[in-house]
């Protein structure tokens, strides 16, 4: 009896040996096929982000014109960049488009958020859903060619408009006092729809019996969305401050379509100045210190709003 016991024991212990082998090599299998899924994530984030992080921190130390052969200048390029009399009026624009584009876009979104939330036949509601989304949709290019009539000083349709209250034709992309608003105005036409949806989708997140509870304790709309919507707005808030701040700081495609940084720097953004003294200038290495300084700008900024955020960011 113990002698059949024994080699019973034997029997599955050499079973689960047998099998041991098996579960690891699906574990292996399951392991690889994981690291293949993101392959190409991870090599494209090597290959263009952080190899050119570090090519472009290694270039700033050089002096690399292109065609000729670089040269290790040390910190000659960031001297250069100090004594730049055109970086401080460049980077003032970033900032002033950075403000101005956030806070009419968050504003904008927000508003139409709110409306499109509301009671309205749901027919209506996918059509004006659809419609405030197209601009999104709309390529950069084809957007400045949109606001390039609509702007234009003679023939534009705003001046046309404007000028049926009696108001004279304003210069919209040729004069240095109302180009960058105008920009501002294009851009967040074309970029108001996506963060409509963030919030609508948040809006819609938030449950119920909240709103039901606020009301039994006598509060009214503007309550509600004061001391319920807002609060529990506030993760998709954070991630729209967060993700257009990095996407303002690096605002390029529709100054550049528009008024090409004219008239003269009045609407130049620090990555237009980048790609002019990189490309044009041909000047490498200054450019990658150029690029160094957004770099660490957009770094600062980012960790800034991380660390403020714990201080009016509510999670459920």
């Amino acid at each position: 009896m113990n002698q059949a016991r024994s080699s019973l024991q034997d029997a599955v212990s050499s079973s689960s040996k047998r099998k041991t082998p098996t579960m690891r090599a699906m574990r292996v299998r399951e392991a690889i096929t994981g690291y293949l899924f993101i392959a190409p994530t991870l090599v494209s984030f090597l290959v263009f982000t952080a190899g050119a992080l570090i090519a472009g921190l290694g270039l700033s130390f050089y002096r690399f014109e292109f065609f000729s052969s670089p040269e290790f200048i040390g910190l000659t390029n960031f001297r250069l960049l100090l004594a730049d009399t055109r970086i401080a009026a460049i980077f003032g624009n970033t900032v002033y488009f950075s403000i101005g584009i956030l806070v009419l876009n968050l504003a904008c979104a927000l508003a139409l958020a709110v409306a499109l939330n509301s009671h309205m036949p749901g027919a209506l509601k996918q059509i004006f859903r659809v419609g405030f989304f197209f601009p999104v949709l709309t390529s950069t290019a084809v957007m400045a060619i949109i606001w390039r009539y609509l702007l234009n000083t003679d023939l534009g349709i705003i001046n046309w408009f404007l000028g049926q209250f009696g108001v004279p034709k304003i210069p919209w992309l040729i004069s240095s006092q109302w180009v960058r608003p105008a920009i501002i105005l294009a851009a967040v036409w074309n970029g108001v729809g996506f963060n409509m949806v963030l919030l609508l989708a948040g809006m819609q997140g938030i449950p119920r019996p909240l709103y039901e509870a606020a009301e039994i304790d006598g509060a009214g709309r503007v309550e509600s969305f004061r001391y319920v919507t807002l609060p529990l707005l506030t993760p998709t808030v954070f991630f729209i401050l967060v993700r257009d701040f990095i996407s303002v700081l690096q605002f390029f495609n529709t100054p550049y379509n528009l008024s090409a940084g004219g008239p003269g720097d009045a609407s130049r953004t620090i990555v237009m100045y980048i790609y002019e003294t990189g490309f044009r200038s041909l000047r490498q290495g200054y450019a990658s210190a150029i690029a160094l300084l957004l770099f660490t700008a957009i770094l600062t900024v980012t960790i800034i709003q991380v660390v403020v955020s714990r201080r009016w960011v509510f999670y459920r």
